[in-house]
This record gives structure tokens, sequence and C-alpha cells, in this order.
């Protein structure tokens, strides 16, 4: 009966294995006691938030325009809102869902071909940069006050 044959690289492999389990699983923490600190709460978001933006087109125009971005729910960090606009004189809607960072400085939305990161600068005051990842894509940053 043949039996598997052994090689170097699998017993290589193996030691390396052992290792890295031995060395996750003996590791502890350096006090061992539990932190009591609890996190603060989250900046309130919810509000309009208005500003004026400009971003480059395929064309090679620069287009300034009005931005609007709300946010009508929190729920600790969790965010849902919508960015609206004006396109040829019908007005966008685009909901969007994120949250804030666990530092609560930063925060990130979503839509389909879209992504807005954003930094939280004053109780009332942001700076947003928008991602529009779809056919054509482009990006812009604005600087956003709540105006409620």
């Amino acid at each position: 009966m043949d039996r598997p044959r052994v090689t170097i690289r699998s017993l290589v492999a193996i030691a390396g294995l052992c290792m890295l389990v031995g060395t996750t699983a003996c590791s502890s923490s350096e006090s061992g006691t539990v932190s009591t600190t609890t996190a603060p709460s989250p900046p309130e978001l919810v509000g309009r938030w208005e500003g004026t933006y400009q971003f480059p087109t395929v064309d090679g125009d620069l287009v300034t325009s009005p931005l609007l971005v709300v946010i009508e729910r929190q729920e600790g960090r969790a965010l849902w809102g919508y960015e609206e606009f004006e396109d040829g004189g019908q007005v966008i809607r685009i909901p969007l869902t994120g949250s804030l960072s666990d530092d609560q400085s930063r925060l990130g939305l979503g839509a389909t071909g879209l992504i807005v990161d954003g930094e939280v600068t004053g109780p009332d005051d942001m700076r947003l940069r928008f991602f529009k990842v779809t056919d054509p894509a482009t990006s812009f940053e604005a600087e956003v006050q709540r105006r409620d």
C-alpha cells in the first residue's frame, strides 16, 4: 500500500500555521481589566445641509451648482437621507444611507453610482467629497452648513 508523501514544504507550512495559532492563543490583554468608559454620543446630524459646489464635466466645462443634502433620520451612528439637485429644470432626489465613523468625526454615505465621504467640522458644518462613479464620472467637494 502506497503512503502519501510528506514534503518539506508541507511540514514548513504546518509548522508555521501551528506557530501562528499558538501565538494568537497565548496572547493576552495587558491589564486584564474591562474598560467602563463609554463612547461619546454621536453628533446630531438630522437636518438640511446646504452649500455650493463646482464640478468639471467631460466637455471641459466647470459647472457651479447649489447642493442640498438632507439627513432625515439618525439612529446612533446610522444615517438615512437624500441629496437633491436640479438637472435641466427637473428636481432629482437621490436616497442616501451610511454611517458615522467610530470616532464620529467622519461620515460615509452611498447610493447607486455615488459615494460621499465627509468630515464633521462643527455642530452645523461639514465638508463632503462626492464621487460620482457612473458614466460620466466626476468628483467634487463642498462645504455645507445646516439650515433648519
